[in-house]
């Protein structure tokens, strides 16, 4: 017998792994389900669960690189039609650029969401393509990558209508700037009890979609009356928050608000509304 044929074997790496998920999700659900006894007796029998964690991951890679090829073929078409090399050139021009390239196919791999897949892609093709250094892509670009769907859905609300009593009726009226005027809050300033009546399926989760929106810099505090950012000035507060703050005195606030808060879009959530728009995002039936 030759040295070759008394060597061990080579072990199963993928299957060693495979085996290990498998018996982790088990016990995890056995405990949960049956506390310690269910747990053990969960990670007693692992082998059912192989094939649906082998199937599983490996769909998760395929997957992954094709949503990723789908953002950079919409870089390329942002840039003019411009072919692989020449997106290539500019993504490797400097650290910079490839760290934005990365930070857009990881979002891309992680989203299953293809308006969000082709946006990211435009948004990098304007990023790598911009002429001035600091732009507002950057921002875009983090911001994109960290929302998901319901996150659009609160900020399509909130950057495309307005609330409007009709008798004792709320409605989302869409909002229409006027042509030429720069932009502005104007109507769109949004209690966040009418937030939860326009969008009602959003509200368990609305403080952790605004906090995110808000941390990215698309929606902030519109009773903040210095506010660069919300640009709606003292008097439109005025204007606007009393009488939101009027029409739900007796109504109650939403748990960790005051009653008197409203929440504003602001210009750079409207940019990213307006490319999760042009990559074929659709808001049907989002109430």
């Amino acid at each position: 017998m030759g040295e070759d044929d008394r060597a061990e074997p080579r072990p199963d790496v993928a299957g060693i792994v495979q085996r290990m998920i498998a018996s982790g999700a088990a016990a995890t659900f056995g405990y949960s389900v049956g506390g310690l006894p269910g747990a053990v007796l969960a990670a007693m029998s692992p082998p059912a669960l192989e094939p649906l964690a082998a199937k599983v991951w490996g769909e998760i890679g395929p997957d992954a690189r094709r949503r990723q090829t789908i953002t950079l073929a919409a870089a390329c078409d942002a840039m003019a039609g411009a072919d692989a090399a020449a997106l290539e050139e500019r993504i490797m021009a400097s650290e910079q650029s490839r760290l934005q390239a990365g930070i857009v196919l990881d979002a891309a791999s992680r989203t299953a969401w293809p308006p969000k897949v082709i946006a990211l892609g435009r948004a990098l093709a304007a990023d790598l393509t911009a002429d001035d250094k600091i732009d507002s892509y950057a921002l875009i670009l983090a911001a994109l990558a960290d929302i998901e769907v319901p996150h659009a859905f609160l900020l399509e609300l909130l950057t495309r209508h307005w609330p409007r009593m009709i008798g004792q009726q709320l409605t989302a009226e869409l909002y229409v700037p006027a042509p030429g005027a720069s932009w502005s809050v104007g109507q769109r300033i949004w209690h966040p009890a009418d937030i939860a009546s326009a969008r009602p399926r959003l509200s368990p989760a609305l403080p952790s979609l605004l906090g995110t929106l808000q941390r990215h810099g698309l929606v902030t505090r519109g009773d903040s009356t210095d506010d660069p950012f919300s640009r709606t000035g003292q008097e439109m507060n005025q204007r606007f928050v009393s009488d939101l703050v009027a029409r739900h005195q007796n109504a109650g606030a939403i748990p960790g608000y005051a009653p008197s808060r409203a929440w504003v879009p602001t210009e750079l959530g409207q940019e990213v509304m307006d490319l999760l728009l042009e990559a074929g995002a659709e808001f049907t039936n989002a109430d």
